[in-house]
């Protein structure tokens, strides 16, 4: 009931759901879905941009997770934790959590945990400018998408991936993937993902030295943004946080924390629970994960 209030944003009618929850289940002494209630309460909170109640939450998560068996739901948890570091600009704590949420991913066999892990760990190589580590968190990252088979994860990789490529100075490989982005973008209909991709294909113009069609791009991003509604103010989840901005040149920097459901494409953000159950693939964000 707390995950369905969630969805229109009903926060004080979730919490009471969730905070129910945990009272029985810690009546019951069900270390696990005691867990899963705590990750729902840490998303919420990181969904109103509440880090410091995300990470207790996030951190409680984890400290009631004490057997074996619930691997995945373990990666959920730590890759949670480490969406928050990587908002909060603490990278090594972000990137220790990413290292072990691919442990207990791999352990679970859970593929769709690895491709938004793997993603989230490249847009914190990201933010702190190690673009060469970046790429190659997103080649691992684009292998196992292609084997999942999903257009909007794989469409979130190759804009990070141009960004990427653009700081590294190859303009021709960036343009590439940005195109292929925009073509994918346009197959989901995603207008602020093409908004993004817009954005990136004018700096790339910008770069080559064409003012003109740099203007072009940008005002078609423009055009493609207010489309599909202006980006919420809350914080972003996992994925988003995972893709940087483009600010001037030569600088990047985070659109917004970790990136939420699908959108943003640029950020991280936290995962459901229930992504946590097996190779299932849910909408690609940045951000927190739902248990």
């Amino acid at each position: 009931m707390g995950l369905i209030h969630v969805h229109p944003a009903s926060w004080e009618d979730a919490d009471l759901q969730y905070r129910r929850a945990l009272e029985l289940f810690s009546e019951l002494g069900d270390e696990v879905h005691s867990a899963r209630s705590f990750v729902g309460l840490g998303n919420m909170a990181f969904e109103q941009s509440d880090l410091d109640a995300a990470q207790a939450h996030f951190t409680d998560a984890r400290q009631n997770l004490s057997g074996e068996g619930e691997d995945g739901l373990l990666g959920v948890i730590l890759g949670n934790l480490g969406v928050v570091a990587t908002i909060r600009g603490r990278f090594l704590e972000a990137v220790l959590h990413y290292t072990e949420a691919l442990k207990a991913y791999y352990r679970a066999k859970n593929r769709y945990g690895f491709c938004q892990t793997y993603h989230n760990l490249g847009m914190c190589h990201a933010n702190q400018g190690d673009w060469k580590n970046a790429v190659t968190s997103y080649d691992k990252d684009e292998e196992l998408a292609l084997e999942l088979g999903t257009i909007a994860v794989l469409a979130n990789i190759r804009i990070s991936r141009a960004v990427a490529e653009l700081h590294l100075g190859d303009l021709d490989r960036a343009e590439s993937s940005c195109l292929q982005a925009v073509t994918m973008m346009d197959q989901l209909n995603d207008r602020l993902g093409l908004a993004e991709c817009h954005k990136v294909e004018g700096i790339i113009m910008r770069e080559r030295g064409d003012y003109a069609e740099a203007t072009k791009r940008l005002e078609m991003g423009l055009r493609a943004a207010r489309a599909g509604g202006s980006p919420s103010p809350r914080t972003p989840s996992a994925t988003q946080h995972a893709r940087p901005q483009l600010r001037r040149r030569p600088r990047w920097t985070a659109r917004h924390p970790p990136a939420p459901p699908h959108r943003p494409p640029d950020g991280a953000r936290p995962c459901d629970p229930a992504a946590a159950d097996g190779p299932g693939v849910a909408p690609h964000r940045a951000g927190p994960i739902a248990s």
